[in-house]
């Protein structure tokens, strides 16, 4: 009897995470007030706000050494990972925070950075505003996608040791 409460409880406790843990393909979990949680899970392209997540662009705002030949995966994970090596070159100060920080933006049509939201684990509302200045800071150029100047979201996360 005991062996079978042990299943059903696993059962109550993985279903749910299996079902609403899952972030659908074409899909990312977006910095949004909105949510419950602080982030939203949106489409890589969201045509009625004009924004396209980086994984789609044929050209990324920042410089970066990512082939346009690399699969939607990669191409994430190389995206990421020159985003947070731009950002943590434009870090001026040095700190003794240990963590993760998460940094989500967007770069307009005219090479603006908007929408930053900076959130780290566990929370430092210093290095927030350090890993903030050095996003804003960064010399970024219009996304592309398919030949066209778009609005992209961008997003990456920093680790402290």
């Amino acid at each position: 009897m005991n062996r079978i409460k042990q299943i059903v409880v696993l059962i109550f406790v993985l279903t749910p995470t299996l079902i609403f843990g899952q972030i659908p393909k074409g899909h990312f979990l977006d910095a949004d007030s909105t949510g419950e949680k602080g982030a939203k899970i949106k489409p890589f392209i969201q045509k009625e706000k004009g924004i396209y997540h980086y994984a789609v662009l044929s050209q990324l705002p920042f410089e970066n050494n990512c082939s346009k030949r690399l699969s939607e995966k990669k191409k994430i994970n190389c995206s990421e990972d020159a985003l947070s090596e731009l950002i943590r070159r434009n870090i001026k100060s040095n700190s003794d925070y240990k963590g993760r920080v998460y940094v989500y933006l967007t770069v307009t049509e005219k090479s603006e950075i908007t929408d930053v939201d900076v959130t780290s684990y566990p929370e430092s509302i210093e290095t927030n505003l350090i890993v903030k200045n050095a996003t804003e800071s960064l010399n970024v150029r219009p996304a592309e996608y398919k030949s066209k100047i778009v609005k992209a979201r961008l997003w990456t996360f920093l680790v402290f040791e």
